[in-house]
């Protein structure tokens, strides 16, 4: 059932209880930094349930390096700039070779500002000191993965979804944006590029919250949804459709033959209503999408092409202009073979295949 307590408030009351709670514990046991639990308790009830998992495995093994190599530091050299320069050094020369072996994530500033930070307090006891930011680190992440377990849970897939949904009405937006420009000479620069660019952050946004949601051993986070196929969906219609927007960019506007143009123009509504029908299915694997319109309007595109081919029409246009509508045009069959990974099948062969699959399942 739907909480009644608006998202904004659901968010603030667990950042704000965590953070409390965690701050309380660390002054019951006596750590005299208990700002690192709150820092702590809040970004991991605000981020989500992945991350949690992330913070407390590779999060503190990070920590701990960066703890050691500062305290090390500083009983060898004194807690000076020149310590400083050297432990940032060897920070990032680590972390550089963490990444080359495949260790996934973005700790380098973490490990970097606590050594600074520890060196720049010239406590006379680093050691203690350290164990109490770790011990306060500590608390405030279990503080945080457990209000986000208790309490309106965090999770990603619904991050996943909010992001697959706007990227395909966006998508949506920018084709038409294109082709009304393209057939009808209304073409608006900046509000496609305002599109695309919010395309392209519904896909780094998405690609952001599959990494974290894949922290999670529980599996809640990315559920049952096959979130590999959907990324790279979502980063190919983000390619093809740049692509088509740099080609309209560079055409002069050159009239096409009126049957082109219109059979062009009922492909193009083809694949704007097969992307507002595709989110039900991508994040449902027991529905269908039935694309027999949209493959049957672009044969008849293909088709109305082939027989102007020829023609003086088409033949007696600038040959850069041309040129550039084949493009379009690639880039077209290659969104409808994307969009066609989601559908039913529809030709003889695709429906053999899929009869054969379903039997075998």
């Amino acid at each position: 059932m739907k909480s009644a307590i608006p998202s904004l408030l659901q968010t603030a009351l667990k950042v704000s209880f965590s953070a409390s709670l965690a701050w309380a514990i660390c002054q019951f046991l006596g750590f005299s930094v208990a700002f690192v639990a709150v820092i702590a308790a809040a970004y991991t009830t605000l981020a989500g349930l992945g991350v949690g998992w992330y913070l407390l495995t590779k999060g503190s093994a990070m920590i701990a390096i960066g703890f050691s190599l500062s305290v090390l530091a500083s009983v060898l050299l004194g807690n000076n700039y020149i310590t400083i320069f050297i432990v940032i050094l060897c920070a990032g020369g680590l972390w550089h070779y963490l990444q080359l072996h495949g260790f996934i994530g973005s700790f380098l500033g973490l490990m970097i500002k606590i050594p600074v930070m520890l060196l720049l307090a010239n406590t006379p006891d680093p050691i203690t000191m350290v164990f109490n930011l770790f011990m306060a680190y500590l608390i405030g992440v279990l503080v945080g993965m457990v209000f986000n377990r208790l309490f309106w849970p965090n999770i990603n897939k619904q991050g996943l979804q909010q992001q697959l949904e706007e990227l395909l009405s966006n998508s949506s937006q920018l084709l038409e944006k294109i082709f009304l420009g393209y057939l009808e000479g209304e073409f608006d620069d900046s509000e496609a590029q305002v599109l695309r660019t919010k395309i392209l952050k519904n896909v780094q946004s998405s690609q952001k919250l599959f990494k974290i949601g894949t922290f999670d051993p529980t599996g809640r986070q990315l559920g049952e949804v096959d979130w590999i196929a959907i990324l790279g969906t979502e980063q190919n219609i983000s390619l093809h459709l740049s692509a088509i927007l740099r080609l309209v960019q560079t055409s002069r506007g050159v009239e096409f033959p009126p049957e082109l143009l219109s059979s062009l123009q009922i492909l193009c509504n083809s694949i704007m209503t097969a992307f507002s029908e595709m989110f039900r299915v991508m994040i449902n694997p027991n529905q269908v999408l039935d694309l027999s319109q949209l493959n049957h309007d672009f044969e008849q595109f293909k088709q109305t092409l082939t027989q102007l081919r020829e023609t003086d029409e088409m033949s007696n246009l600038p040959l850069s202009e041309i040129l550039t509508f084949y493009s379009v045009t690639h880039r077209l069959e290659k969104l409808v073979d994307e969009i066609n990974h989601w559908g039913i099948p529809t030709t003889k062969e695709q429906k053999i295949e899929f009869a054969s699959v379903t039997q075998s399942t």
